[in-house]
């Protein structure tokens, strides 16, 4: 009887549950920026970062820009990285959206209060803990490619 009765919490308490660490939408991303744009330019600074929003076009060609929209970072590397700026905790969530903090270090999501670090997207603090969805780039010198 005892065991039934656990089985039966356990079952109950797995359908009440909401992940909370939910899977991102996969769209397709593919698009390039022309740094030397003036929107852009930031980025030939190592440390800068940019965000675009999901319908934000700026010049962009292709399909962009993400589920909610993509951060773009000039990490000390060279390398430039790019992340969707949609949260990794309950990503269904309207408001679930991070943004950049002034210091351009750290993305937060002010609906949770998730904060990553922008040099690999990883969870800094907050709820989350699954690091930010990466896209993968390449650089020519003039053209970043964002794609998936």
């Amino acid at each position: 009887m005892i065991r039934k009765i656990l089985i039966m919490s356990l079952i109950m308490l797995i359908i009440n549950c909401q992940p909370e660490n939910e899977e991102i939408d996969n769209v397709l991303v593919n698009f390039s920026i022309n740094i030397q744009l003036p929107f852009y330019n930031s980025l030939s600074t190592v440390g800068n970062a940019i965000q675009i929003n999901a319908s934000e076009s700026l010049g962009i060609s292709g399909y962009c820009c993400g589920v909610k929209g993509i951060i773009i970072y000039h990490h000390p590397s060279g390398e430039y990285m790019a992340y969707e700026r949609n949260c990794t905790f309950q990503p269904n969530n309207s408001c679930s959206q991070v943004n950049l903090e002034e210091n351009m270090l750290f993305a937060v999501d002010s609906c949770c209060g998730s904060k990553f670090l922008l040099l690999d997207g990883s969870v800094y603090e907050g709820p989350a803990n699954i690091p930010l969805k990466r896209y993968n780039t390449s650089f020519d010198g003039t053209y970043i490619n964002i794609f998936n």
